[in-house]
């Protein structure tokens, strides 16, 4: 599928009877995915209002919880959820990845209450993925997705964090494993490496074809250039933002050479300090890198920000998005936020056609000839 589709185009997808959920499910960008394959997405919930108000604007849920997941727990283990919720085909959630991002303070904020962007309200992050845990032992789909940062499988977060979340499938009657996955393999024009624990109920599948996942989600679409972003959006220099003149990005500008990737780089050859990593240098020639809830992206050959209808193309949504609050700043923290939904299609597609409606067939059988 190309990068650059329009919301309109869901209503012509054939549907299919899989009912998804989704957990932190910011702007929709991993339920747009979802609804690419034809999915029921059923519903989600999501504690920042902002963000609901962007899904709810552009994917209309069934069912809507603008709350803290710890009390849709709550609504779960006392049977006050509806129905449909308890019989789904996929549960998914992307817990809020910056207690795991290796440039934030990891170990220093674990634990510890905090008043995070994320929902403006004190609370702790680096717990939610076991909290999602809680959510999954009360309503047992058959298959679990989870998404982070793949700074939650480095360093002592990958002891205290990834494996345990692997051990809390498990005990909950789930084979399950992560899986590394870069968005710029599945047609999303952008090099974004994300972690993904996938569990699928015991019931649905044997240990043996579970294991087939490590060849089923090896994905090898072309990597797209930015250069062919640029080239679709189509746009009107004129409308662009220039990086103003007299300024230190400017000065950066005028003095990168061709292998600084961020204004950190040219900062540090020049000044040998370490700041402004946060100004990324985009190059045609390559994907677009990890595109962040944060930060400035500036082109290589001309001195401008980029567009946003190039950010909206980078992270394969439709075009025609609805940004409630339509500003810049939303546009590129609702983004950056979210899950490519070209990556998501391009998974769960695996997932329902093997474990579920197991239009895949693999010869078990074979695997250990060799």
């Amino acid at each position: 599928m190309n990068f650059k589709w329009s919301i309109k185009e869901l209503d012509n997808i054939p549907k299919q009877d899989i009912k998804v959920f989704s957990c932190f499910s910011g702007g929709g960008g991993s339920s747009l995915g979802y609804k690419l394959n034809g999915y029921d997405v059923i519903g989600n919930v999501e504690i920042d209002k902002r963000q609901n108000e962007n899904y709810l604007a552009n994917l209309k849920p069934k069912y809507n919880y603008n709350m803290d997941i710890r009390d849709v727990v709550k609504m779960a283990k006392n049977k006050e959820l509806p129905n449909e919720l308890y019989n789904l085909d996929i549960l998914e959630g992307s817990a809020p990845c910056s207690s795991f991002s290796m440039s934030g303070l990891r170990e220093k904020a674990w634990g510890k209450e905090k008043k995070f962007r994320e929902g403006q309200k004190e609370q702790t992050l680096d717990d939610l993925f076991f909290i999602f845990g809680d959510l999954l032992n009360e309503l047992k789909p058959k298959i679990v997705i989870g998404e982070n940062v793949k700074g939650i499988i480095q360093g002592s977060a990958k002891e205290n964090y990834a494996e345990p979340i692997i051990e809390m499938y498990q005990k909950m009657g789930y084979r399950a494993k992560y899986f590394v996955i870069n968005s710029k393999n599945t047609n999303v024009p952008q090099s974004r490496t994300r972690v993904f624990f996938i569990g699928v109920r015991n019931d649905i599948c044997t240990q043996e074809e579970f294991n087939e996942l490590d060849n089923l989600l090896v994905f090898d679409g072309k990597e797209i250039p930015f250069s062919e972003v640029s080239k679709v959006a189509n746009i009107n220099e004129s409308e662009l933002k220039e990086i103003a003149k007299g300024t230190q990005q400017r000065y950066f500008w005028d003095n990168k050479i061709d292998t600084d990737k961020t204004f950190g780089d040219t900062n540090k050859r020049i000044y040998n300090k370490t700041s402004n990593f946060g100004d990324v240098i985009i190059h045609n020639d390559i994907p677009f890198p990890t595109l962040r809830a944060s930060g400035s992206y500036m082109y290589y050959h001309k001195p401008f920000h980029i567009s946003k209808e190039e950010l909206i193309l980078i992270q394969s949504f439709p075009y025609d998005y609805n940004f409630i609050s339509n500003t810049n700043g939303n546009v590129h923290y609702i983004l950056g936020m979210s899950v490519p939904p070209l990556m998501t299609k391009a998974i769960s597609n695996v997932l329902v056609e093997y474990f579920i409606k197991k239009s895949i067939k693999v010869d078990i059988i074979d695997l250990y000839e060799f």
